[in-house]
């Protein structure tokens, strides 16, 4: 038996229409890894953060808030805020804080993003992103909405530091 009958016999058409299937979904499979390499090697690359990064606290108020302020070794008043950070964050904080004061108040997020860019700091959207929350940076009112400035007033501290 030669021919179109012997595929029938051998059930030819289903074994090709199943090896069609396979083929296809293999490379369908194979273009969707492809496409989403980029994102699977980024999260492979923040695998510490992700897992280890808590959100950036929110600004608390020092426990002396009401009585007058008075210094502590050079820093700023007692009762001011007290910002907590991550030693990574803390670095590109006092980074970010030299280039808002190259900048002038009040500046915008764009330009201070390409400034810290072009200064090579470490992942300066999600640096930027956690001064933000922390209220370090703080977007101004009125005529100046849209713009953005440096919180002086508060005091930043290192996550790791233990309150006494």
């Amino acid at each position: 038996m030669y021919g179109f009958d012997a595929i029938n016999a051998a059930n030819g058409w289903l074994m090709a229409a199943i090896g069609f299937t396979i083929v296809f979904m293999g490379l369908v499979v194979l273009s969707t890894l492809i496409a989403n390499l980029e994102r699977a090697l980024h999260l492979w690359d923040r695998r510490g953060e992700i897992f280890r990064r808590a959100p950036a606290p929110p600004v608390e108020e020092a426990p002396a808030a009401k009585s007058p302020a008075r210094r502590e070794e050079g820093g700023p008043p007692v009762g001011f805020p007290v910002v907590r950070l991550a030693d990574e964050d803390l670095e590109a904080a006092e980074h970010f804080q030299l280039i808002i004061e190259r900048l002038g108040e009040p500046f915008s997020l764009t330009e201070l993003l390409e400034r810290a860019e072009r200064l090579g700091i470490s992942h300066p959207h999600r640096r930027l992103d956690t001064l933000l929350h922390s209220g370090l940076i703080i977007e101004e009112k009125g005529d100046f909405k849209g713009f953005y400035r440096w919180r002086k007033d508060a005091r930043i501290v290192p996550s790791s530091m233990l309150d006494l």
